[in-house]
C-alpha cells in the first residue's frame, strides 16, 4: 500500500506545484477503501490528497468526499510504517470494548504534521473510523 500512496501523493503535489497552488492545500488526507489484512496488496485502493481551498480542483486531480456522521478518532504518534498497529488496536480492542460497529464507509487518515519537518517518531496522524 505504501507504494500506491507515494504515487498518489506525487500526482497531487506535481499538479499543484506546477500551478503554484501548493499554499491552497489544507490538511493532507488519505482515504483507505480496503482492509490490508483481507485484500492483496496489488488490489488495495486508496485516495491521497489534501483539502483544496483554492477554487476548482486542479487539472489531473479528482475529488473525493468524506461522508458526515459519527466517527471514532484515534491519534497515532510515530512513523507511518507502524500505523497498522494503531488500526489493529482501534478495530481489535477499542471497537468491541466500546460496543460500537463500523459504518459501511472507508477509514481516513488526517496528517497533522509534515514528514519533511518532523522526525518520524513525532509524526501525528488522526485515524478516523466511521461508526453506525
Amino acid at each position: 500500500m505504501a507504494a500506491m500512496s507515494r504515487f498518489h501523493w506525487h500526482r497531487v503535489f506535481h499538479a499543484v506545484t506546477g500551478e503554484t497552488r501548493l499554499a491552497q492545500i489544507g490538511a493532507s488526507v488519505a482515504i483507505n477503501y480496503d482492509n490490508p489484512d483481507a485484500t492483496p496488496e496489488a488490489q488495495l485502493r486508496s485516495f491521497a490528497g489534501g483539502e483544496f481551498q483554492g477554487g476548482p480542483t486542479p487539472d489531473g486531480l479528482g475529488d473525493a468526499t468524506i461522508a458526515a456522521g459519527r466517527v471514532a478518532v484515534l491519534t497515532y504518534k510515530g512513523p507511518y510504517a507502524g500505523i497498522s498497529a494503531a488500526y489493529h488496536s482501534l478495530f481489535g480492542n477499542w471497537l468491541p470494548e466500546a460496543g460500537e460497529e463500523p459504518a459501511e464507509a472507508p477509514c481516513c487518515e488526517i496528517y497533522l504534521n509534515n514528514p519533511r519537518e518532523v522526525a518520524p517518531e513525532e509524526l501525528l496522524t488522526e485515524i478516523c473510523l466511521p461508526l453506525k
